[in-house]
């Protein structure tokens, strides 16, 4: 068979693998400089992160505790009745976007909840962040209706973590510049 055609189908057999779930990184920094970093594995459809799993959070770099899952819960905030809901967590790039609490108790009434770190966004309460690690005794709030600094956007960030599919992709794609460059230049 053709090298050419050899390489243009593992290509194209990696591309395949790029559709899967991604791991993110993200973090918040509070106003009083306290720090929620993390990671999640979800699929990005627009600025939104779906299909949320495998989430894992510190704040001031102490990991949140996790049941025997090995995953924090992630749920999201209901404005109709100011709870929790066993909806999915609205996670996004945009901060003001988010709608979500990450916790170590699948409870939506909040019972038994120890370590949580969340972002809600609601014409009731505006925009809040908010974390607590019992591991620690850290407490961290961002949001006007509680006296507290404005959660400021620019605070969030989201990143896409590179897997090892994505830089084999990428090696392939440099490997195909050279094969073509040469079969030019022959």
């Amino acid at each position: 068979m053709n090298p050419l055609k050899i390489f243009i189908s593992a290509t194209l057999a990696l591309a395949s693998l790029a559709a899967n779930a991604t791991t993110y990184d993200f973090s918040y920094t509070f106003g009083d400089q306290q720090q929620v970093t993390g990671s999640l594995i979800g699929n990005m459809v627009g600025s939104f992160i779906e299909n949320i799993t495998n989430v894992q959070v510190a704040l001031n770099g102490v990991q949140f505790s996790t049941d025997t899952t090995g995953s924090l819960y992630a749920l999201a905030w209901n404005p109709t009745t100011l709870n929790w809901a066993s909806t999915p967590a609205v996670v996004s790039t945009n901060a003001a976007l988010n709608n979500f609490i990450f916790q170590d108790v699948n409870d939506p009434s909040g019972n038994g909840v120890s370590n949580y770190f969340a972002i809600t966004n609601d014409a009731t309460n505006g925009a809040v962040a908010f974390a607590v690690n019992t591991n620690n005794g850290a407490v961290a709030i961002d949001g006007t209706s509680y006296g507290q600094p404005a959660v400021n956007a620019s605070n969030w960030s989201v990143v896409a973590v590179p897997e090892p599919g994505e830089w084999a992709l990428m090696l392939l794609g440099f490997g195909l510049t050279g094969v073509l460059a040469r079969c030019r230049q022959a």
